[in-house]
């Protein structure tokens, strides 16, 4: 880094330290999650590790590092302001579950053997052995994307499981009493192998996230015993990294070979591939080195979004580039084979130019604000359960428009109000009965 990147560097620091302190976040509440996955380990850790380890990503355009930094420092600044005009200095109370409730649990496990069902039928569907997509996580990613529906029915059966696993977790705290741990950690077991062979790291690593923030929650464990999923997450990501990108049609796969190009790595190669995974923040410096060749405007972002509701004979074949989509054509490869995320940041400075920056931060902040102060007392509700299931609340620390995330969130929240209503209906219909 230069002077100026570094001065602003820890400026950025010195942002989030003051903001942490004068908040007083606690521990693993939704503002710390958005501090240290949304800021700090992004934008202060990845790009700094990967500096010290001469990643080619970064040091490539090692001369954008200060723009991007006075940008990302606009960006912190605007939120917070945005934020603290919503919640103020409100402070985290988790609610825990006030009753015990049969009914809310057999409801979950309903929803879980549902899901299986649904998931069952999605290979089916696709065409692919269970056990054969084991050995081809690439190609078997290409082939749901490429079956028209395939995509969306995978995500029902998921969020069946899910949401049904962590409303018999919320049902109350005295069923299991101190076998909780053991068998809901065995269940999430069950649902993250039969999960593996999608090969994506986010179906496999949030849940255990999630288990382990209500288990934290609910005081079932302590500080200490939360580096042990810390531990697993940090070898998973890397691991699940190569194993997605192993197994591609005509190219031999076995565990052992997995396991064999893992364990060559030593540590410090394992930690690059971590932040490698972990930091989009090198993406964002291409887009700054290359912003003025782009183009999207407000209005086709809407429009990109309202189309990508519609069936493709309606909008001629095709449906047109999120975000990520458009600047992974124009900037890297063709979308038809990954796309790569370039943070929400490009989309508001297409969409608004340089104040996008600072509008977009400060609604952002605000809309954050709004949504985490339901999240205290997520165990008591069962919308806001099925909505912790997907990480949902997490997810939107940032507002994007134009982005396949937000089609897949929207379509999240008419499956969660449905879940909702379904389940007071049958209690209803319960009592009647």
């Amino acid at each position: 880094m230069g002077i100026d990147s570094s001065l602003l560097f820890v400026l950025l620091i010195l942002q989030v330290t003051l903001f942490y302190r004068y908040m007083r976040v606690s521990m693993l509440s939704p503002l710390f999650w958005f501090l240290f996955f949304g800021i700090t380990l992004p934008f202060i850790i990845s790009p700094f590790v990967l500096l010290l380890l001469e990643s080619p990503g970064i040091t490539e355009y090692h001369e954008y590092l200060s723009e991007a930094y006075f940008i990302i420092n606009i960006i912190f600044f605007s939120w917070s302001i945005g934020y603290y005009v919503i919640a103020g200095k409100r402070k985290f109370n988790w609610q825990k579950s006030d009753s015990v409730r049969p009914f809310m649990f057999k409801y979950g496990l309903f929803l879980i053997f549902i899901g299986i069902g649904i998931y069952v039928f999605f290979w089916y569907y696709v065409g692919i052995s269970f056990f054969s997509a084991f050995a081809e996580p690439l190609a078997t990613r290409f082939k749901i994307i490429n079956t028209t529906g395939a995509y969306h029915i995978r995500n029902i059966g998921i969020w069946c499981m899910l949401s049904g696993y962590f409303i018999m977790y919320f049902s109350g705290d005295d069923i299991f009493k101190k076998k909780k741990i053991a068998f809901f950690s065995m269940i999430l077991f069950f649902i993250i192998v039969i999960f593996t062979p999608l090969g994506e790291r986010s179906k496999m690593i949030f849940p255990i996230l999630m288990l382990t923030l209500a288990l934290f929650y609910d005081g079932l464990i302590s500080k200490k015993i939360l580096l042990i999923p810390v531990i697993v997450v940090f070898f998973a990501i890397p691991f699940l990294g190569l194993y997605r990108s192993m197994g591609e049609s005509g190219q031999d796969f076995s565990a052992y070979e997995l396991f064999s190009i893992f364990g060559q790595n030593s540590l410090l190669g394992i930690l690059l591939q971590f932040f490698m995974r972990s930091n989009a923040f090198e993406y964002f410096l291409l887009f700054l080195a290359n912003k003025d060749d782009l183009y999207m405007s407000f209005n086709s972002s809407i429009i990109s979004l309202i189309t990508r509701f519609m069936p493709v004979s309606m909008i001629g074949g095709h449906k047109p580039l999120d975000l990520d989509g458009y600047l992974t054509s124009e900037l890297i490869m063709d979308p038809a084979y990954g796309q790569f995320h370039f943070t929400v940041f490009p989309e508001w400075y297409l969409n608004f130019n340089v104040l996008g920056y600072v509008i977009m931060a400060f609604l952002s902040g605000m809309f954050y604000a709004k949504l985490i102060s339901y999240f205290d007392n997520t165990p008591n509700n069962i919308f806001l359960i099925v909505l912790f299931s997907n990480l949902f609340i997490f997810n939107w620390s940032f507002i994007r428009i134009n982005n396949a995330l937000t089609v897949e969130h929207i379509y999240f929240l008419i499956f969660a109000l449905f879940i909702s209503m379904s389940y007071k209906i049958l209690l209803r219909l319960g009592k009647k009965s």
